[in-house]
């Protein structure tokens, strides 16, 4: 359905990051060699990241690189900083030089996956997702927001089936009461959408809903879809909700005021046009 509207992605990447909270670098204790000065400075560029001082906190990890050119949470720091800015190419530089130094490290993997996912390079990214998980030091929790972040690369990649085979094992990992569960299943509603399995989806919705009732996104979704089915008055309700909840929300009166269209309804559908 090229009308619903998807939601952020529940996990942080750099192709979505002005929709969401910046991602949490981790910073990897440093080797012992590394003097404690050194050591300090590359911590607080990790915060530098965290914070979104994108700039101060490459100066700080050129200078870390300059001295210790083999240390690969370095790389993953300053490529990450790289990545969160939008320049993709020197962050998967920076990423495969900490592989390459480190072919065991998770976080390289998945972060080179997230920036070629952002460059357009979906099937790299996914290859470099499927090699995180088949590392042996992979625990359990990064198995399950890697299977996710799989997923949303399907999604993007058109690849619904196994878009929503990712999503929902990840889902299924989290455990039915995660709060941060409910994007997901919104994810999987308009992956359902695609495919045609337009009342699978609404299901998709409604659980999405029914965890966090203030998700507009969803009610929107959840809009369209009882409009593919010709559930004219459910349609309008769920958008009646969402503009109720945000009466700045152009999409929903923009959606809306083409299901007044399609009912014949043309001065509401015009009220509702003059709100985009």
């Amino acid at each position: 359905n090229n009308e619903a509207e998807q939601s952020s992605s529940p996990v942080a990447s750099p192709s979505q990051s002005s929709a969401q909270e910046r991602p949490q670098t981790r910073s990897t204790a440093p080797p012992s060699q590394i003097a404690p000065k050194d050591a300090m400075l590359l911590n607080e560029s990790y915060m530098l990241v965290n914070q979104g001082q994108y700039d101060e906190a490459v100066k700080n990890f050129d200078k870390i690189i300059a001295t210790y050119p083999t240390l690969s949470v370095a790389f993953i720091g300053r490529g990450t900083a790289y990545a969160m800015s939008r320049n993709l190419q020197p962050a998967i530089v920076d990423f495969s030089e900490a592989i390459r130094l480190q072919p065991d490290l998770m976080e390289a993997y998945k972060r080179r996956g997230q920036a070629r996912a952002a460059a357009g390079q979906e099937s790299e990214g996914i290859q470099d997702l499927n090699d995180a998980l088949a590392l042996p030091s992979m625990s359990p929790a990064d198995a399950v927001e890697l299977t996710i972040e799989r997923g949303l690369m399907h999604q993007k990649m058109g690849n619904y089936p196994a878009a929503v085979a990712d999503l929902r094992s990840g889902l299924e990992g989290k455990g039915d009461s995660a709060p941060d569960g409910f994007p997901i299943l919104n994810h999987i509603g308009l992956c359902l959408t695609s495919m045609g399995q337009i009342s699978a989806a609404i299901d998709s919705f409604k659980a999405c809903l029914a965890q966090r009732p203030s998700y507009k996104e969803a009610m929107v979704n959840c809009a369209q879809a009882h409009k593919e089915l010709g559930q004219f008055e459910t349609s309008k309700a769920y958008f009646d909700k969402a503009i109720a909840l945000a009466d700045n929300f152009t999409r929903a009166y923009h959606l809306r005021g083409l299901l007044h269209h399609a009912r014949g309804e043309h001065a509401r559908a015009a009220l509702d046009f003059e709100k985009v």
